[in-house]
């Protein structure tokens, strides 16, 4: 079993196997792949179609309709045409209408506007989430990958202490419990290779299927996983300007609410319009070219509701209770954005400081592990005394990998709370 865990680790880091990937080839993938995406694009199409919609409201409207009939008068008429005989008829007529004054003509084309806005900031909202999503993925199979090289190391530091504990039993200096404790520790190890190795085989499927590639199992992951100087990434991104996304959407959607009050209570309010008409009216097809047969008229019509039921007032208190929710929304969201900084600055914090003591903690659990197996050797201490030891590294080194994937984690939600972009994390993380 212990072979068969430490051949899949040594296929799964071999640079030669299957489709090598980075941090910026693995976002540029899932980037161009996610069906989130392409949907938010496809609503920004839509806005902008209902955004010139909008703006044709203003713009004159012209119709016009040709007819054609074959009629009889009746013979009891006072004056039938063509004494009575059936003939043809011709009409045609041109129509024309343009809006002069309308309430809530500007602030309609405004509520398009802020709906457009929001439809923006969907999307931009999404794309970022997707990169900080893919980026945590990714780190989890880097995480998954040395936990495992980890294990790897620990058994084989093991099976140097069974190598010796088994001379030792063989030449009456050792007991057959040690030698079985040994074993135990080896099966112990195996089994959890086996669940970091599941993990890693389930987070890369997760990354091919945020890819576009959910049929890929061949997928290595090729990244250095350097010491992030956190001081120096928050000086660097000091100069460039955060956009509270979440924040600005409710500002957005609050404003599109105000817009439409004035739009939506317009059709209670007069409104001007100046029309125009021509006909043409025969009983020949010449007719209709025929400047004798037209007759057209002009003017300006005004428009007064007088009275709707008081549905003004019942809709105007409705649209107002909506915008103060919009305006209950607004707050509570910048409350819980202001939390979120406290709570990503103080945990971005912790997981460096975490690090920097895991650092000497590996250090000195390495310096403890090489006096352990020189005092073993020389049987100044027992088995239990140098298992402790060598358990002591392994556990130090799976909390160094932790404590770094964290502080991936705590910079992912720093970013966020503070609306800086996603793709300046990329750039530092690679």
């Amino acid at each position: 079993m212990i072979a068969l865990c430490l051949n899949f680790l040594i296929s799964a880091s071999d640079s030669s196997a299957g489709l090598e990937l980075n941090l910026k080839a693995v976002i540029e993938a899932s980037l161009q792949s996610e069906p989130s995406l392409k949907q938010a694009k496809e609503k920004l199409q839509e806005l902008d179609a209902k955004g010139r919609l909008a703006v044709s409201s203003l713009l004159p409207t012209i119709e016009g309709d040709l007819s054609y009939k074959r009629k009889k008068d009746s013979q009891n008429a006072a004056r039938p045409q063509f004494g009575g005989e059936s003939y043809n008829y011709f009409q045609t007529n041109l129509s024309a209408s343009q809006p002069l004054l309308v309430r809530g003509f500007f602030s309609a084309i405004h509520a398009v506007s802020s709906e457009k806005r929001i439809g923006q900031l969907d999307f931009e909202i999404s794309r970022r989430d997707l990169i900080l999503k893919n980026i945590q993925i990714f780190y989890k199979i880097l995480v998954a990958r040395r936990q495992s090289e980890s294990i790897s190391k620990a058994i084989k530091i093991h099976e140097q202490t069974l190598s010796e504990t088994e001379h030792r039993v063989k030449i009456g200096r050792g007991q057959r419990l040690d030698l079985l404790q040994v074993k135990t520790e080896i099966a112990k190890l195996g089994s959890q290779m086996q669940r970091t190795l599941g993990e890693l085989k389930s987070s890369t499927a997760e990354l091919a299927q945020a890819m576009g590639r959910p049929y890929e199992s061949d997928i290595a992951i090729h990244s250095i996983w350097k010491k992030i100087d956190v001081k120096e990434v928050l000086k660097k991104w000091m100069g460039l300007n955060p956009e509270l996304l979440e924040v600005q959407r409710v500002v957005a959607r609050r404003q599109q609410i105000d817009e439409s009050i004035t739009t939506l209570l317009g059709k209670h309010w007069p409104r001007i319009d100046a029309v125009g008409d021509l006909t043409w009216l025969g009983y020949s097809k010449s007719a209709l070219f025929d400047g004798d047969a037209m007759s057209w008229g002009a003017g300006v019509t005004l428009s007064v509701p007088i009275f709707s039921g008081l549905s003004y007032l019942h809709e105007r208190q409705e649209y107002q209770a909506q915008l103060m929710q919009a305006k209950f929304e607004e707050d509570k969201v910048v409350q819980s954005t202001r939390l979120s900084q406290i709570q990503a600055s103080e945990n971005l914090k912790t997981a460096e400081a975490v690090i920097d003591s895991l650092h000497v903690t590996v250090d000195l659990a390495s310096q403890a592990l090489e006096e352990a197996r020189r005092n073993y050797r020389v049987s100044t201490i027992d088995y239990l005394q140098l298992l402790q030891t060598e358990n002591s590294v392994l556990d130090a080194s799976l909390l160094l990998d932790q404590g770094q994937y964290d502080l991936i984690v705590a910079l992912i939600s720093y970013v966020k709370a503070f609306g800086f972009s996603a793709d300046h994390l990329v750039e530092v993380l690679s």
